[in-house]
């Protein structure tokens, strides 16, 4: 008599248990308030999940970053544009050159990394390690840093 009931005690224990277990995994495989991050698709499986897939988290992470990115790109590409024109004229053996010649080249007055003041008072208006003089109508290019390169 005494094994039946122990049988039977048994069994109500693992199918409360097998219960719980589905239960709980039902509650962790779709919780319908957990969305997403990107996408706002309904999450399903771990419980501390924000992403749906991989390409939803990297691309959530990029559009975070990308206004400020594209604001660095955008300059760094100017001033790498009037370094290369600064470099080729200075190649060229064009010390001096034309302020409109600068400007229909691409060339960008307002970015410069940086202004150097010599001995005499005169402006050097440098991008990377190429600068230039403004005398209104003409520009005079050098090179600044310790030794020149020869190109």
């Amino acid at each position: 008599m005494l094994f039946p009931v122990f049988i039977l005690v048994y069994c109500c224990r693992l199918l409360k248990l097998q219960q719980a277990y589905y239960i709980a995994r039902e509650s962790t495989m779709i919780d319908m308030n957990r969305r997403c991050r990107y996408c706002e698709t309904i999450l399903s499986g771990r419980a501390d999940k924000q992403f749906c897939t991989d390409h939803c988290r990297s691309a959530f992470h990029n559009k975070l970053k990308h206004p400020l990115n594209f604001l660095i790109r955008q300059l760094n590409k100017q001033l790498l544009k009037n370094r290369s024109l600064l470099a080729a004229c200075y190649r060229k053996k064009l010390v001096r050159v034309s302020r409109n010649w600068l400007s229909q080249k691409g060339f960008s007055f307002q970015h410069i990394t940086h202004i150097i003041q010599d001995q005499q008072g005169a402006f050097y208006h440098c991008c990377y390690d190429h600068a230039y003089i403004d005398h209104g109508i003409d520009i005079v290019v050098t090179q600044i840093g310790g030794k020149r390169q020869s190109y």
